[in-house]
């Protein structure tokens, strides 16, 4: 018995035993409700708030809002540079 192995789910037949429906009605109802939310996930997927890529324009109404004191303005610089340091990991046990 050590080495039997285990079933993660049930092989039988799924006659709608959670719902109180036929197994066509319920995976009628399952599929009409997940078009939805998927629908509903896609609408919403694009915002300012959510999109990985903000556009120009997206926290203006923000920006309005926020009082003088919470918001600096900094002159751009074209010729600027951004320099990363990637420092490696030290090993485990030492305090350098």
């Amino acid at each position: 018995m050590a080495h039997a192995r285990i079933k993660t789910e049930h092989a039988g037949a799924k006659n709608g035993g959670g719902a109180w429906m036929t197994r066509a009605e319920a995976k009628e109802n399952a599929k009409h409700r997940r078009r939805q939310i998927d629908k509903q996930i896609a609408e919403n997927a694009k915002g300012p708030w959510t999109d990985l890529d903000p556009q120009p324009g997206d926290f203006d109404a923000e920006l309005d809002a926020a009082q003088p004191g919470q918001v600096e303005m900094h002159p751009g610089n074209a010729d600027a540079q951004l320099r990363t340091l990637d420092a490696p990991e030290k090993p485990a046990g030492t305090n350098e």
